[in-house]
């Protein structure tokens, strides 16, 4: 369905019951200008092949749909790398992703060489610390997102707005 019509999308948001190569959507979507991802299986897999620059692409997010063990379920550097073919971004929405360390450190360094989010504007972080029952892996996961923001908030030029909500703290 998404090859017949994507050509003429400028927004979509899925739901991910699988396996969604976001690859794939860009090369079948390359107008896209708002790109939502929302509730991640736990074997969800990000890419097929490298992506193309996606310079009409201004807005994207994603969801998790749990958050209990010590894998994300958006591979780090399937997020980097998603994060560098979008010069253009300029929101970026995440809900109940906790990054971790190896994620954390991927994207802090790509922050801080100015290599991605240049234009980024609006941050907005959902979180929902109650889900992860580690508590040593809830507040590393916490000190990874303070990280990012913090980096976000020193090599984001053009970042005017950053916004948490965490959700049974």
């Amino acid at each position: 369905m998404l090859s017949l019509i994507g050509h003429q999308l400028l927004s979509l948001a899925v739901y991910v019951w699988d396996t969604l190569y976001v690859d794939r959507v860009f090369q079948m979507c390359p107008k896209l200008q708002k790109f939502y991802i929302t509730d991640l299986p736990e074997t969800f897999v990000g890419l097929n092949e490298p992506i193309k620059v996606q310079k009409h692409l201004v807005e994207f997010g994603f969801a998790e749909k749990d958050y209990d063990s010590q894998s994300l379920h958006f591979p780090p550097e399937h997020l980097l790398q998603i994060l560098r073919a979008l010069p253009n971004l300029r929101v970026w929405l995440i809900n109940k992703c906790l990054f971790d360390q190896r994620e954390c450190k991927l994207i802090c360094e790509a922050l801080e060489q100015n290599l991605i989010l240049q234009k980024l504007e609006l941050f907005h972080l959902i979180s929902d610390a109650a889900i992860c029952m580690n508590v040593e892996l809830k507040a590393s996961c916490m000190e990874a997102a303070n990280r990012v923001m913090r980096t976000l908030i020193d090599h984001c030029p053009k970042l005017s707005l950053v916004r948490v909500e965490r959700d049974n703290d």
